[in-house]
Formats: structure tokens, C-alpha cells, sequence
């Protein structure tokens, strides 16, 4: 199939194969009219439109060729590459009315995952593709089975805060059962405890082997002593804590902590230091 070249149709390089073949706003590909040399021959290549195909996910591609090696190209990627920017570097692009095949560049955007994702075409499908309540059962067995398959419960140990070995159990779930607290929280506050090795959850200790653990020591936190400075390193006044010395100079105590921190203790003329 030969194409008219006096069409008035609009035609953009195919990116990457710029000065072979061309694309237009309805996704025809065609190669572009030139002249090959080869060895002591030439050979002229006529500009006519590409065969297209569908490949096994229902999009339309073509086969190019450049320095003698072959590609598939998907067209509404050629097309969306040679017409539309994309400053955002969108990964996707979305066929507007969820046809495959409709590869016009007014049915084409430039889209990220989540927004790929978002179509209400798109949701609409999928809601009436399963609208029976026999698919809704499979739906329902085949998240059963993905966490059957991704659950591998670990046994923990439970200690006193004086070290002394409590019980154990086959699962942290199984832990949170037996105390008494809501699952999802407790779950992830023994895990912090088991994550972070001596600290506490719900005024116990917790370990992923039984064996003999030193008794729990509170962390000092924030309660540490601040002094006051002056020039000379002389203590002009201490407070027992960030939260008293915060209070005292007006500002929060998160704030006074990053000013030690980061500030070198330097704030409207006055030196904080904490006390060893």
C-alpha cells in the first residue's frame, strides 16, 4: 500500500528513527521516500505505510528497521512521543476512551500509575467485568490464598522488665491476643520493641530467642539536664529537663532541642548546653 504524498495530513518523525519513518495525528506510520547505498548498488525506498499488528496485550505496534537491525514500536507511544511533550516524564499513557486500538492522538494522554489507573472508563470495566457474586468469591479465595502464602509468623519470648522469662508464643498476633490490646497497633509496637533491641511494649520485655536478657533501663529521653551559659562555659542557670528550660525561655521544646543541636546552642543572645 502506497501513500499519497500530497496528503495534508500533519506527519512527525518517529522518534529515534528520524529521517525513515514519519507519523500522523491517526497513528499511520509510513517509511519515509530515499535512497539507500549499498556496496557498488542503490536502492530507492518508497515512502508506504507500515503494516500494523496487535501484540498479545491489545495494542497496535509496527516493525522498524534502523542500521539493519529490527525493533517493534508500539504506535500510540510513537505517536504521543512525536506530538505530545510530556515535561513531566509520565511513565504511561491512557487510551481516554479504554479502546486499545483507538490510537487517534485526541484519545491520548501522557499519565502516571496511579492516574493510569484512575480512568472512570477504566473502573467502570473492571466493576461490571466482576459484578457476579461468583466472581466476587474468587476474588475473595485468591486474597486468601496471597496471604496464606505471605504469612510466616516468628515465636517470641515475653520477659518482666526485671528480665524474668514470661511465656512464649507462636506469633506476635498470638502475643497481642493473649494481652488483651487491639491488634494492628500492639502488633507494631512489639515489633518496634523487637526492632530496637531493650525496648518495652506494654510494660514487658520481648525477644526472638529465649535466652537470659538484662534488666530493662528506662532511656533518659528528654529528661536531661539544661544549663545556661555564659562567654566563659560558667552556668548562669540549669533547668531539669528540655521541657523546663523550653517553658522558661518561651518556645517549644522540640525547638530549643534542634537550637542545641543544629544551632550550637545559640539563641537571642543566650548559649544552651545540655549537662552531662
Amino acid at each position: 500500500m502506497y501513500w499519497n504524498m500530497n496528503h495534508d495530513e500533519i506527519w512527525k518523525p518517529v522518534k529515534g528513527y528520524e529521517g525513515l519513518y514519519e507519523i500522523n495525528t491517526n497513528g499511520i506510520i509510513r517509511s519515509i521516500e530515499r535512497i539507500i547505498h549499498f556496496k557498488d548498488r542503490k536502492r530507492i525506498v518508497r515512502a508506504c505505510v507500515r503494516k500494523q499488528n496487535i501484540n498479545v496485550r491489545g495494542y497496535y505496534y509496527v516493525r522498524l528497521s534502523k542500521n539493519g537491525k529490527g525493533k517493534n514500536v508500539l504506535v500510540h507511544r510513537a505517536l504521543m512521543e512525536a506530538f505530545v511533550p510530556n515535561p513531566d516524564n509520565k511513565p504511561y499513557i491512557d487510551h481516554i476512551n479504554t479502546i486499545k486500538t483507538d490510537n487517534r492522538l485526541e484519545n491520548l494522554k501522557w499519565v502516571t500509575s496511579k492516574e493510569n489507573t484512575r480512568n472512570p472508563l477504566t473502573i467502570e470495566h473492571i466493576i461490571n467485568a466482576c459484578a457476579n457474586d461468583n466472581c466476587k468469591e474468587k476474588q475473595r479465595e485468591t486474597k486468601g490464598r496471597i496471604r496464606a502464602k505471605n504469612y510466616n509468623p516468628k515465636q517470641i519470648f515475653q520477659y518482666s522488665l526485671d528480665g524474668k522469662f514470661i511465656a512464649e508464643y507462636p506469633s506476635q498476633s498470638a502475643a497481642i491476643r493473649e494481652l488483651g490490646h487491639g491488634h494492628r497497633n500492639a502488633v507494631g509496637n512489639i515489633k518496634v520493641a523487637l526492632d530496637n533491641n531493650r525496648k518495652s511494649a506494654y510494660g514487658y520485655m520481648w525477644a526472638t530467642s529465649k535466652h537470659e536478657i538484662e534488666p530493662y533501663i528506662k532511656p533518659r529521653g528528654k529528661c536531661v539536664q539544661i544549663a545556661q551559659i555564659d562567654n566563659s562555659g560558667n552556668v548562669i542557670k540549669a533547668w531539669d529537663s528540655v521541657k523546663e528550660a523550653a517553658k522558661s525561655i518561651g518556645i517549644y521544646d522540640t525547638n530549643l532541642s534542634k537550637i542545641i543541636k543544629n544551632a550550637g546552642g545559640h539563641y537571642k543572645g543566650m548559649t544552651f548546653r545540655y549537662v552531662d
